[in-house]
């Protein structure tokens, strides 16, 4: 009876030491240089600049290819989408990407709309909400998004239903939830 009570005790202190190491740094939010290199000492360009969408044909080559290379694997029997994107219906996605589409159509119907760029350096960013939906794979409580990944975290939405693929699941629920944090962000 001693012993197996020391042997728990010995495994919980292990057990609690293995979980309480050194936790993962986050990155700071508040002054924190986003870009990419040294923080340049300069003011940056943030002038809003008009630009259009442009791809060559070595790009659309490439993007063949690589959609040549793509195998699926069968999915779960009966599973939809509730264990991730259905493969059965990627390759048919795949397909018609690959034969169908008309990238260089495409890019002249989006050129058909003006498009701008520009350099943000806002690093005091909340979490641009937080989308909880109950057949994800893994689920994330609220307290823990909060503590670990985003410490400004507007909002927190647990959704009625959808999964992994809630713009292609359950489109309007998740448009719904994108206007509601817009919202909230835009009337701090």
């Amino acid at each position: 009876m001693w012993l197996e009570l020391l042997l728990a005790s010995v495994l919980g202190l292990v057990i609690y030491w293995f979980f309480s190491r050194d936790k993962e740094e986050s990155l700071p939010l508040e002054d924190g240089w986003w870009g990419p290199g040294a923080k340049p000492t300069s003011e940056e360009d943030e002038s809003i600049h008009p630009f259009k969408v442009d791809t060559s044909d070595e790009e659309i080559e490439d993007l063949y290819q690589r959609i040549d290379k793509f195998r699926g694997s069968p999915p779960l029997e009966g599973s939809r989408f509730h264990y991730g994107f259905n493969s059965n219906y990627l390759k048919k996605i795949v397909s018609y990407w690959r034969n169908e589409f008309d990238w260089r159509k495409q890019v002249e119907m989006l050129n058909k709309y003006p498009h701008f760029k520009t350099n943000i350096a806002d690093e005091g960013l909340c979490a641009t909400d937080f989308a909880a939906f109950p057949c994800e794979i893994l689920h994330t409580p609220e307290k823990c998004v909060k503590k670990v990944k985003h410490p400004k975290l507007i909002s927190y939405s647990y959704m009625e239903r959808g999964g992994h693929f809630p713009a292609l699941e359950e489109p309007k629920l998740l448009a719904q939830d994108i206007h509601k944090f817009v919202s909230l962000v835009e009337r701090q």
